[in-house]
């Protein structure tokens, strides 16, 4: 019952811009696709949705060849594909009867998916007409409102403000519940960390990272020390100690390993120093990201 990418590749010239990208996505599962500009990422997705022809690999979908035309797909673009000049509701009707819904049931779905996303207001408004939000949210019901088994996420979250980043999170975690698959693809890693149980970072078309997020973490080690204090850090004069990043009384600490906070206890204890918190916690995402896809 899964989706599976296996061996993807794709070469224009003498360039190989996606070069034997392997993953699977569970049922209920939000998958994390991660690199720079120019990683492979956005082709890689084109192929997955038979957009451009791959050279090599394939997508199995519960078993068979994906068929993306037998099978329900929502694909959220990065860049806008919507009709500037039509009205809110003229293209997301015309979106759903793509689909092959009587309009009827279009009306239907448009008014619950705007009255989700808070857009019901703006359905007869040109979209040039509105922010670039609110442009956003009806790009992402123009995706949904078919309801999608697969659905491939790319930069959702671009130009949402912090209430309707949480509309759409809610949405995220209904779908997950649903059952669905879920591709996703972004630079912010907030996001990614937050919902992907597995990720795969790209680099120059090359998949350098994969697998579930917590166990890539956990080879890291829990390496940086969270540590809140009254009162000033001590010199902390002992070997392993990376650097020092201060925030008022909340101190980080990159550590070499995670057994040199036990030294770093005992300096606070012998110096008296009272100790609000003291957490060891893993490398972030971010960090990981920043090893795995910088130069």
């Amino acid at each position: 019952m899964s989706l599976i990418v296996n061996g993807l590749c794709k070469t224009y010239g003498e360039r190989r811009v996606v070069n034997n990208v392997n993953f699977r996505v569970e049922p209920g599962q939000v998958y994390g696709i991660l690199g720079r500009n120019g990683a492979g990422k956005t082709t890689m997705i084109r192929m997955i949705l038979n957009i451009i022809s791959k050279d090599d690999g394939q997508v199995v979908f519960k078993g068979n060849p994906l068929s993306t035309i037998k099978t329900k797909i929502g694909y959220l673009p990065e860049e806008k594909s919507l009709y500037y000049k039509n009205t809110v509701k003229d293209q997301l009707i015309y979106f759903s009867r793509l689909s092959g819904f009587k309009l009827s049931e279009c009306k239907k779905r448009i008014s619950y998916w705007a009255e989700r996303f808070q857009i019901d207001s703006y359905l007869n408004k040109r979209l040039d007409t509105l922010s670039k939000g609110n442009q956003q949210k009806v790009q992402i019901i123009s995706t949904i409102i078919h309801d999608p088994e697969i659905i491939i996420f790319d930069e959702p979250f671009s130009g949402l403000d912090p209430i309707n980043s949480e509309i759409l999170r809610n949405i995220v975690v209904e779908f997950m519940k649903k059952g669905k698959y879920i591709l996703f693809s972004t630079h912010q890693m907030f996001y990614a960390e937050e919902f992907c149980k597995r990720i795969s970072i790209m680099k120059n078309g090359n998949q350098v990272l994969e697998g579930d997020l917590l166990e890539i973490k956990k080879s890291y080690g829990r390496k940086k020390l969270v540590l809140e204090i009254e009162g000033n850090l001590p010199d902390l004069n002992v070997y392993g100690v990376i650097k020092i990043t201060r925030n008022n009384n909340l101190y980080e600490i990159d550590l070499i390993s995670e057994n040199i906070s036990n030294s770093i206890i005992n300096i606070l204890f012998n110096n008296r120093v009272k100790i609000l918190s003291f957490t060891l916690k893993y490398r972030s995402l971010h960090e990981i990201f920043l090893d795995m896809a910088g130069d």
